[in-house]
């Protein structure tokens, strides 16, 4: 028997079983009409699947084509002026955001993955237009560049996000904010600013990981624990120079690993039990290791850290238990904190 005859076969059985559940009452014919509409755009997306073979062979033939396109202009770019250069690179970026934005409206998985790689692709090809413009073709200061760059890359991600909240465009948007409040950061000359960077990475990571709490960024998935990821990184990006900077790490992530167990969102305890770690090790070497020595020091380190093995696995245990019953006034059970989709 055919493929298509057996998907034919299987329609007529569901929309028979359909009617059969219509007339004994065990549903609305609404709720068939609707049952029946999602089964057949199911069964008309897998008629449309592109085998992942055939996508990754597209793939490399579209780089091998990009690449020798790339050697070809190489061999030209000296004898080129750099308004040919900006001019050049920007009909690039547009030709990959206009065939992201064709490829957009599909319900194929293969053109939905092909947009995400064609507006990533357009990011790269601003920060690069827009750096060439304002180093070649303006000829402005380096810092300047850096700065007008980063702000334009992060309007760019931002449109891009608008336009389609999907991972990809959520994590570009996050390292282009940071792109440019670390340029604003280091505009000014002089001066150790290694607290401000901790500080902004800290901040930023914290509206992340509460807009992907409450579900604003989406998905969710992404925007919590990519927001969780920087606020637990960022303390260490001053613990060079000052050593609160540990504690605030180890505060970061306690925070996290009670968190974790207050919403039963496992992979921040996860990454809280890490951060932990690594900031109670450094903490003990930093401050212990002149007076007992660095192997005495990781010794205690080691038995802090066994300690908070032992409680870790508790909270493990308690987060991965599920929520406690809680009722509300519908009469459903319902989480204490539920993690916004």
């Amino acid at each position: 028997m055919e493929v298509g005859e057996m998907r034919t076969k299987q329609g007529e059985v569901l929309a028979s079983r359909l009617r059969e559940w219509t007339d004994s009452g065990l549903i609305s014919p609404g709720q068939a009409d609707r049952i029946l509409q999602f089964e057949q755009a199911e069964a008309s997306r897998a008629r449309r699947r592109i085998p992942l073979i055939t996508e990754a062979l597209a793939y490399v033939g579209a780089v091998l084509a990009i690449t020798g396109g790339g050697v070809a202009i190489a061999q030209v770019w000296e004898d080129m002026s750099a308004g040919a250069h900006v001019a050049l690179l920007g009909a690039g970026t547009g030709m990959a955001f206009l065939g992201g934005w064709l490829a957009k409206p599909s319900k194929e998985p293969a053109f939905q993955r092909l947009v995400d790689v064609l507006w990533l692709i357009s990011v790269g090809g601003i920060v690069a237009t827009f750096a060439l413009l304002f180093a070649e073709y303006y000829n402005t200061a380096d810092r300047d560049a850096a700065l007008f760059t980063a702000l334009f890359a992060t309007a760019w991600s931002a449109m891009l996000y608008a336009l389609r909240r999907h991972a990809i465009e959520l994590i570009v948007l996050y390292g282009a904010v940071h792109a440019s409040a670390i340029a604003a950061i280091v505009y000014p000359e002089g001066g150790n600013r290694s607290w401000a960077y901790a500080s902004v990475v800290w901040g930023l990571g914290a509206i992340m990981a509460f807009l992907g709490w409450r579900g604003v960024a989406q998905p969710a998935a992404v925007g919590l624990p990519l927001g969780a990821f920087g606020m637990m990184v960022a303390p260490s990006l001053a613990t060079g120079q000052y050593g609160w900077a540990l504690g605030v790490g180890i505060v970061t992530a306690a925070g996290a690993m009670a968190f974790s167990v207050w919403t039963r969102y496992v992979p921040l305890l996860v990454f809280g039990s890490i951060a932990m770690f690594g900031y109670i090790t450094a903490t003990v070497v930093r401050y212990l290791g002149d007076q007992l020595g660095v192997p005495v020091a990781l010794a205690v380190a080691g038995a802090l850290i066994l300690a908070m093995a032992v409680g870790v696995a508790r909270l493990f245990k308690v987060a991965a238990s599920g929520p406690p019953d809680a009722v509300d006034a519908e009469g459903s059970a319902e989480p204490p904190v539920r993690i916004a989709s």
